[in-house]
């Protein structure tokens, strides 16, 4: 399952101010883009007789990546969708048409890895630290929602150095474990979608929280209905239009961010 949660920003400046003591930052001298550089990365997820190749930079499938049924050893694989990109448009106030897209790579790119900050702008670091994904699997956040109901159950604290790597860096909004598996900030905004256990907005495995799939409209009331949106498995990864040049579309950004899950 793949959810994409679309955030525009049109009223945001299209140029990062300067640095504190005057120095004016990458945005400041090269104009208003950060020059990031294509996005490279790829998987291929292989859940519930699927195999799925995903890329970092808005398309998905790559060339007849999309394989269903997976076949079994020594079988030849038959895709059923050959790619795909994501292509998002609008209009504003003044009447402009707006678009950001992306078919064959080599026909040109909208998108770049990362999130970006409150002014609407990144850094090349920025999309160079973000050009990856994030994988956790359901058996070990089932695993994790047991010894929550057993601490509920028996106020025996959690293990916090038996949960499981791909649940304990889930990009959780305020993960404060973070740091140590990544050099780089978590930027304090909403990114992968968890249970919050005990609602502060901050995701810690420690105090109960743990990945789900946000499915708006299906939001649970508690930790058992939390358990249904547990997935199989859950790939996260996040990009924007506005960290380079859009070599597809012209210069026709929206100042998106878009955040797969």
């Amino acid at each position: 399952m793949l959810v994409a949660f679309f955030v525009t920003q049109f009223e945001l400046s299209a140029k990062k101010p300067d640095k504190i003591d005057g120095t004016p930052t990458v945005a400041g001298i090269t104009g208003w883009r950060a020059a990031c550089l294509r996005p490279t990365k790829q998987i291929d997820m292989q859940v519930n007789n699927v195999r799925a190749r995903l890329l970092t930079g808005g398309d998905v499938w790559s060339v007849a990546a999309y394989i269903v049924p997976k076949p079994a050893p020594g079988q030849l694989p038959v895709s059923a969708l050959y790619a795909g990109g994501v292509w998002i448009g609008g209009v504003d106030r003044a009447g402009n048409v707006k678009l950001s897209a992306v078919t064959y790579r080599d026909l040109g790119f909208d998108f770049f890895s990362g999130p970006l900050d409150i002014n609407g702008t990144t850094e090349l670091e920025d999309c160079q630290d973000w050009d990856r994904f994030f994988t956790v699997k359901g058996v070990s956040v089932i695993n994790h929602y047991n010894r929550v109901i057993k601490f509920k159950e028996t106020g025996v604290p959690i293990d916090c150095d038996s949960i499981p790597d791909d649940v304990r860096y889930w990009p959780g909004q305020g993960n404060p474990y973070w740091r140590e598996k990544f050099n780089f900030n978590l930027p304090d905004q909403p990114l992968g979608a968890y249970w919050d256990d005990d609602g502060d907005n901050v995701y810690d495995p420690c105090n109960g929280d743990f990945p789900l799939i946000d499915i708006r409209g299906c939001e649970p009331d508690n930790i058992g209905e939390a358990k249904e949106l547990i997935p199989d498995e859950m790939v996260f990864w996040i990009y924007n239009d506005y960290g380079g040049a859009q070599t597809l579309s012209g210069q026709h950004a929206l100042d998106l961010l878009v955040i797969v899950q």
